[in-house]
């Protein structure tokens, strides 16, 4: 299943009727998901920071869910081990746009999450792509 990259937001909700909403403060929540374009062709170039949509922390790791321009959500792992890395992940929220490149390739090995290594290299992935993180 594939979802789409959006963000979760909450507002003030007015009905016409003058009802009382679902909630006792007045407010109702929802995500939202946009698309920005811009007439022309596109650059090959040009490519952007990955989204950090959702982040889950652990000991010695967190597990990343992030929008990319290249193949939608992905999922991956990054270790203690990964240094500056890890220590640049512990400190972004939700939304904030991660301070990485990423690039794709087709790989073959087997697994759910992309795994960074502290040496840089990536341990499992799935059928689709894997990361490569600059």
């Amino acid at each position: 299943m594939r979802r789409s990259c959006s963000f979760p937001t909450r507002w003030c909700e007015i009905r016409a009727d003058g009802r009382p909403g679902k909630r006792l403060d007045g407010t109702a929540a929802g995500s939202f998901s946009y698309v920005i374009m811009q007439k022309g062709v596109r650059q090959p170039t040009q490519s952007s920071a990955p989204r950090l949509l959702d982040i889950q922390r652990s000991h010695h790791h967190s597990t990343c869910t992030v929008c990319t321009s290249f193949n939608g959500l992905q999922q991956f792992v990054i270790s203690k081990r990964a240094g500056p890395l890890y220590k640049k992940l512990k400190s972004k929220k939700s939304g904030e746009l991660l301070p990485i490149s990423v690039s794709s390739f087709i790989s073959l090995s087997f697994g759910r999450h992309r795994s960074l290594n502290g040496d840089g290299s990536v341990g499992m992935s799935d059928p689709d792509s894997i990361w490569i993180l600059h």
